[in-house]
């Protein structure tokens, strides 16, 4: 017997519609000349409402959560490249960009080429005039680490105001306007494909891939203990409101 009607439960189960919620009400906010509503509101709100303190991330902190990740990962996967001789590192594999070496240089080139257009900056498609600005996984490790240090900056300087303001992208023939937190998420994106065709050239070596499936579970902290001491961090300095 066939049914008559089908009921779904969307909203707070199969979608979470309120990240759209709340940008749509501070873009009409900023239109009209209102004040936005911040995480501090929406903190406030939630105390009222269920007597709640420990509320959990806002939207500006989940994107810092998400560069500290972004970073770490970053860490582990060139901690365990250094360990290749420079001929594993260069020899040619299966992926996008045929080798490890392509792979992790293209990663650290479009973020050179997005975070400066996060800071303000023109450089545009000069980002990439060289394809292989680190040839050496030692040199690169550097490299990327200072490069995710200018992402944190950028993120720990967001509050949901800039979230949703544009950045202003050169691409030479053409200036692409992006708003900030898409343009973000498709940072992080980018770096998550390649870090896993990276990771699975790295299968091919005689150098175990480090666990890179992870997002900071309060219970595997201790494991990471000495990484974050590496990188200069806390577990509350990550998750600082």
């Amino acid at each position: 017997m066939p049914y008559a009607l089908a009921i779904f439960d969307l909203d707070g189960t199969l979608a979470d519609s309120f990240p759209w919620f709340l940008r749509t009400i501070n873009d009409v906010a900023d239109r009209f000349g209102f004040r936005c509503v911040t995480d501090d509101d929406i903190g406030a709100t939630a105390r009222q409402l269920y007597g709640r303190t420990d509320m959990s991330a806002g939207l500006v902190q989940t994107y810092r959560a998400l560069a500290h990740n972004n970073a770490w990962a970053n860490h582990r996967l060139l901690t365990a490249c250094a360990k290749l001789s420079q001929s594993d590192f260069e020899a040619a594999r299966t992926g996008f960009f045929p080798s490890l070496q392509r792979t992790l240089n293209h990663i650290y080139i479009i973020d050179l080429f997005y975070i400066d257009a996060l800071e303000g900056g023109w450089l545009g498609p000069s980002a990439w005039e060289n394809e292989v600005p680190y040839p050496s996984p030692a040199a690169l490790k550097l490299a990327q680490a200072a490069m995710d240090r200018r992402l944190l900056a950028v993120c720990d300087a967001l509050t949901p105001e800039l979230l949703n303001g544009t950045v202003k992208i050169n691409r030479d023939i053409q200036v692409q306007t992006e708003r900030r937190d898409r343009l973000l998420m498709h940072l992080f994106q980018h770096q998550i494909h390649h870090r896993g065709q990276a990771h699975a050239m790295l299968s091919e070596t005689a150098v175990v891939p480090p666990q890179l499936d992870e997002f900071f579970p309060e219970g595997e902290a201790p494991p990471r203990a000495a990484e974050f001491a590496e990188l200069g961090w806390t577990e509350d300095s990550v998750w600082k409101s």
